[in-house]
């Protein structure tokens, strides 16, 4: 009876953790350290093929699916190896890993609170939501620039969509500030607060029922400080958060400026084409 109990466990131990090809099944308490009960829990990571950048720098896809009736969480998010420097490396996966694990248990623990509230109120239950997405917008042998979108809904009328900027400089390994894309006696904050401004201007000049229009608030004016940026090729894209200066419905508001209006201020280590 003892071999057959001993032969059980190791049979379960196996298949607590089923491997097909890149994807792996496992059991919650294996692939994460919550602080919460995996009770009814559906839990899969998939890590898609490795691609290599014009850098040789290689990037994975790491997916993440939660659920529960309480939740569901539908995580992508890059892994990024082989920089030269190691420990930018770590800090830069370390960095992204955080941002969407405070998430994720942000969404779990509220999802829970909230489920033993409607159940003691008799309320429906609406089932809380994590979706998250990256983009690389830039891939060259000195910037590679790439966001990590968030969407959250906890409830009420509709989420919020959240966007995070990582621009690394390929050469040190580390994040590159806006700051440090100018040479140091370049105004930036001033001259680029104008442009944008000056962008707002001529979309509010618009008509309503132009199709181009972005529906910015009448009175927004740009505070650069509250800006985060990207390199999308050949264009410096400076985006601000929902309702900073246009209503949820136009969504997260970016202004695009090339960067050829901006070469003679441009730092020559980073651009030197």
């Amino acid at each position: 009876m003892k071999k057959n109990t001993k032969k059980m466990a190791a049979i379960l131990s196996i298949l607590s953790i089923i491997t097909i090809g890149s994807t792996y099944i496992a059991n919650a308490s294996l692939l994460f350290k919550p602080n919460y009960s995996s009770t009814q829990q559906e839990k899969m990571i998939t890590l898609t093929p490795t691609f290599i950048t014009k850098n040789n720098i290689k990037i994975q896809e790491k997916n993440i699916n939660l659920k529960t009736p309480n939740y569901e969480i539908n995580i992508k998010l890059p892994v990024i190896t082989e920089l030269k420097n190691k420990e930018a490396e770590a800090k830069i996966n370390s960095k992204i890993e955080k941002l969407i694990n405070n998430y994720k248990n942000q969404i779990v623990s509220g999802a829970d609170k909230f489920a033993k509230e409607v159940k003691k109120q008799g309320w429906p239950m609406r089932q809380f939501v994590l979706v998250s997405d990256y983009e690389i917008y830039n891939n060259d042998e000195n910037i590679l620039s790439f966001t990590i979108t968030v969407y959250s809904y906890t409830g009420g009328a509709h989420g919020m969509t959240e966007k995070f900027a990582f621009n690394i400089d390929m050469q040190s390994g580390k994040e590159l500030a806006l700051k440090d894309l100018f040479k140091e006696s370049f105004d930036y904050k001033t001259e680029l607060t104008k442009e944008i401004n000056k962008q707002i201007a001529e979309d509010n000049a618009k008509p309503i029922d132009d199709k181009t229009k972005f529906m910015f608030f009448q009175d927004a004016k740009a505070n650069l400080c509250k800006s985060q940026y990207y390199i999308d090729n050949k264009n410096l894209v400076i985006y601000f958060p929902l309702y900073e200066l246009a209503p949820y419905s136009s969504g997260i508001p970016s202004f695009k400026i090339p960067l050829d209006s901006l070469k003679d201020n441009l730092n020559e280590s980073l651009y030197s084409k």
